[in-house]
């Protein structure tokens, strides 16, 4: 048995050998080690307070910070691996004095039997620069337009300054913050929360994930109001020059202002009436023309409905030289009031009455006798005590606007006791 065993036992070794070789050969074809890549691994960077402790900040260059690899293993431990397999980070304590830092990638899965991880990028490229910060102001902007009939009112912010940091690079091209919101069709109160928005210059938009911010987003509240048309009533103090008069014409450029407030503050106003102290005539002997900002005088809760109409009203109060004419008034309607008590009156003047007028030639012409009403009254005489006898008691005219009595215009009335008083 023995000689069994060690006969050709050189040569039995030799099959061993062989057989092992060809096993391992067999191996190597079906399971062989090779190389491939694995793309869009990201970087990621740690003891970033290295820089940020220093009142410095960091900017990632050239997209260094997502990077690609090959790894050699064989080909059945690749075939069990994806990119999310590899862990690539860059320590900001190993920055380099050109700023860059060594990127190292570790496996998660399988990393006894990797033979080898080579990263095709091997150095994360950064720029440092001062921190800086800035706080802004937070405008407020409406695009849109409202359901007709309806405009945009008081426009709120629940806070209004934002503070931003961040490279300084970046910080300093930014010079206004702002949010949007949209009124479009909109009828009612808004109540909305809104992003902010940063601006340069030019009012393009910044953006940066590199730019922090103490409040990303500000609660905003849009009143919608009500519009209503409104026309415009002018009037004036004072007189024209001597022999000059007001011929009570009086013009504004536009007639009609378009305002918007609450519904029960724009049911009290049927027009909107110009203070008559703006507009004094005293002296004049031309129009008088004024530029008047209604802005300035609109009641509180109104508003102009559009930002964009003018403020402006032109307002022309027409004055022309004084014409004057006789014309003949009848009396007989004429009630004679405030008789002193204890008397009664007789009038001693004829029932008609010639007055003399005064007015722009165009008002003269139109006035009509027959329209004039008036009375008659005792409380003008400014007397305190009467007796019997025969007064001249001024006459009450209405006149229309622009024409005035060129002189008192009076009439003869006997006062005589009463029997028994």
């Amino acid at each position: 048995m023995k000689n069994k065993l060690t006969h050709n036992i050189g040569l039995k070794i030799m099959s061993l050998l062989v057989a092992f070789l060809l096993w391992i050969i067999v191996l190597n074809i079906d399971d062989p080690v090779t190389t491939i890549p694995f793309n869009q691994i990201p970087v990621k960077v740690v003891n970033t307070s290295a820089i940020t402790d220093e009142g410095k900040t960091y900017q990632i260059l050239e997209d260094s910070d997502v990077i690609s690899i090959n790894v050699t293993a064989k080909r059945s431990v690749l075939n069990s691996l994806s990119k999310d397999d590899f862990v690539a980070t860059a320590d900001m304590t190993e920055m380099t004095s050109v700023d860059t830092v060594p990127i190292e990638v570790k496996s998660t899965k399988y990393a006894d039997k990797i033979s080898e991880i080579e990263p095709k990028t091997k150095i994360l490229k950064v720029s440092i620069e001062d921190s800086v910060s800035k706080q802004l102001v937070i405008d407020v902007a409406t695009s849109g337009t409202p359901l007709d009939g309806y405009a945009v009112g008081e426009v709120s912010t629940t806070q209004n300054i934002v503070r931003i940091s961040g490279p300084a690079s970046i910080i300093s091209k930014v010079v206004k913050a702002g949010v949007n919101v949209s009124v479009t069709d909109m009828s009612t109160n808004i109540n909305t929360t809104e992003s902010i928005l940063l601006y340069d210059e030019n009012d393009k938009l910044v953006t940066s994930s590199q730019i922090t911010y103490n409040i990303k987003e500000v609660s905003v509240n849009v009143v919608i109001l009500k519009e209503k048309e409104l026309p415009i009533k002018a009037s004036y103090t004072g007189k024209p020059a001597d022999n000059y008069i007001a011929t009570g014409k009086i013009s504004c450029v536009p007639e009609t202002i378009l305002v918007a407030g609450k519904e029960s503050t724009l049911n009290k106003y049927s027009e909107l009436e110009l203070p008559s102290d703006l507009l004094d005539i005293t002296g004049l002997t031309t129009n008088l023309e004024k530029t008047i900002n209604i802005n300035n005088y609109l009641p509180s809760g109104l508003q102009l409905a559009d930002e964009s109409q003018s403020s402006e009203i032109k307002v022309v109060i027409n004055i022309e030289p004084k014409q004057t004419k006789d014309i003949e008034v009848d009396l007989t309607d004429y009630e004679i009031i405030n008789i002193p008590e204890g008397f009664k009156e007789t009038m001693l003047s004829s029932q008609i009455l010639l007055i003399k007028v005064n007015g722009a030639e165009e008002n003269l012409e139109r006035l009509n006798a027959d329209t004039i009403t008036g009375t008659i009254d005792f409380s003008l005489l400014g007397l305190d005590d009467y007796e019997e006898g025969t007064y001249q008691v001024p006459v009450n005219l209405n006149l229309p606007s622009g024409i005035e009595l060129a002189e008192p215009a009076t009439v003869n009335i006997y006062l005589a006791e009463k029997a028994g008083e």
